[in-house]
């Protein structure tokens, strides 16, 4: 199910098969969003700016095993070339320590919206007490800071990771060639097995490992 619309008054699902859902929209009354039955769900592509209904999904659905997650603040043009940051949009975090819950979570994919906001406000992240077990990690990024992202990097690089994947957008203020060594050196611990994927990107994103 994709739901990429303005959002209606009112919102009610009950699913009990569904599986997979791609849900984008600006939700500003929670209430109005109604979640039943949802218990099959098990991948999540979410792009909004807001993510209380973000929490509705992943407290209803214990066998998510796969999500996305982005903030559509980033203007690229036609040719994928980046124009800057939307200023209409608002930079909020989701609630990570939430993603803890979902035990069966392998893949945690993160949009360059939600990573330019993991950098704008990078002294509430350091404040994260728990992140989900994840095996593979997957992030767009138009990164602003090698500092900032570095740091970010950090605390993504969980012990239970066996796979990263690296992708810098090719009109970023901060070069793919001077982020990828860095990070290169932050995962060698991880040992022979450990995955380590790089990639410029300029349009599309990689969805590579979902099932729509």
């Amino acid at each position: 199910m994709q739901l990429k619309m303005h959002c209606p008054e009112e919102l009610s699902l009950k699913t009990p098969s569904l599986q997979f859902i791609a849900f984008n929209l600006e939700v500003h009354d929670e209430e109005k969003v109604e979640l039943r039955e949802i218990s099959s769900l098990q991948e999540v592509l979410y792009g909004a700016s807001k993510f209380r209904t973000l929490g509705k999904l992943i407290s209803a659905s214990p066998n998510l095993n796969k999500i996305f997650l982005d903030i559509p603040c980033m203007a690229l043009g036609e040719d994928g070339k980046w124009l800057g940051v939307l200023n209409n949009v608002d930079l909020d975090l989701p609630m990570f320590a939430q993603l803890h819950t979902c035990e069966k979570l392998e893949v945690l994919n993160i949009g360059p919206g939600l990573w330019h906001s993991m950098e704008m406000n990078l002294e509430d992240l350091v404040r994260v007490d728990r992140w989900p077990a994840v095996r593979r990690l997957i992030v767009h990024m138009i990164p602003q800071s090698l500092d900032k992202c570095l740091t970010i990097m950090r605390i993504l690089l969980r012990p239970t990771l066996t796979s990263l994947d690296i992708n810098v957008h090719t009109n970023s203020p901060v070069d793919y060639e001077v982020i990828v060594p860095s990070v290169r050196d932050m995962v060698i611990g991880y040992g022979p097995r450990f995955t380590f994927k790089t990639k410029a990107w300029t349009k599309s994103l990689d969805f590579s490992s979902f099932s729509f």
